[in-house]
Parts: structure tokens; sequence; C-alpha cells
């Protein structure tokens, strides 16, 4: 697999620390091919995070210090003036999760049959790239335009979740 010139320039830009960073983790993608797609991984569970971080901000502007923590899954969203924002941020969180275990063993699969690791991390980036559409599209869908392209994306991402089992 070779790296893009625009990326080599972008590379070269880097702070010296960051570039050792870098060059540590080449040297073992180079070590071993499947590291890069195996660190889709993490990527994709720290992403489940975006969302409920997105609804935590937003009840802690809103109440401030005077946001009750103690039971926070069964609190009412309507309390708040962006509850219905909140309420997304929470859908989106849930469904990240739902679907993060079945990305997380597609990977894992792909990888114990020994798949192409260029096509693999390629299958994986697509997915998290969409992922992160859909998080934006769900926290944010405001009117049917937004959510019916929220729907799309979401069906775009299964089709990449299936070509990744399929590989194996």
């Amino acid at each position: 697999m070779s790296v893009p010139g625009w990326a080599l320039e972008a590379a070269q830009k880097l702070p010296a620390p960051m570039q050792e960073k870098l060059q540590e983790v080449l040297m073992k993608s180079m070590e071993d091919p499947y590291f890069l797609s195996m660190s889709t991984i993490p990527v994709a569970w720290a992403m489940c995070m975006i969302p409920h971080g997105l609804a935590l901000a937003i009840k802690l502007g809103n109440k401030g210090l005077k946001y009750n923590n103690d039971t926070p899954r069964s609190e009412d969203y309507d309390k708040y003036t962006l509850g219905k924002s909140i309420a997304r941020c929470s859908g989106a969180h849930y469904n990240t999760l739902e679907m993060f275990p079945l990305f997380a063993g597609a990977v894992l699969v792909a990888r114990s049959r020994e798949v192409k690791p260029s096509v693999l991390f390629s299958q994986c980036v697509t997915y998290l790239r969409l992922r992160l559409l859909y998080i934006v599209l769900y926290c944010f869908g405001v009117n049917r335009i937004i959510n019916a392209g929220r729907t799309l994306v979401w069906g775009k991402m299964l089709q990449h979740l299936f070509a990744i089992c399929e590989l194996a």
C-alpha cells in the first residue's frame, strides 16, 4: 500500500514529536500488516462516546452544576431547553453502541481469515467515515430531509459492514 504524496507532505509539516509517533505507527504497520485495521476497533469504540459527550455537554450547559446525575437514564428531557437535542444524541449513542460489536466482530473475523490488509483497512475506514457522518446527522437531524439522509447513510454503513463480513 503506497502513501499518497499529499499525506507525505502533511506528515513533514507535523511537529517533531508527532512525526516520531507517526513513524512508530508506520513501523508497527510494516511489522504487522493488520495493525491499522485492528486499530479501527478502538476508534469505533471511541466514536460511541461522541454523542454521549455532546448530550452531557448540553445538559451541563443547560443546568450547570444543578444537573442531577443520580438517575441519568430516567431523566425527563422535556425539562431542558434543548431536550430534543439530548434525546437525539442519546439515540445516536445507543445506535452506535448497538453496531459496535458487529463491526469489531467483522474486523476480527476478517483478520483471522487473513483477508488482504489493504482491502480490510479500506472497508474499515469507509465504515468509520460513514459512522461519523451518521452521528452528525442523527444528533443534528432537525428535519425530514436530514433524517432521510441519516437513513441512507445508515444503509450504506450497513453495506460496508456486510462487505467486511463477506471478505472473510
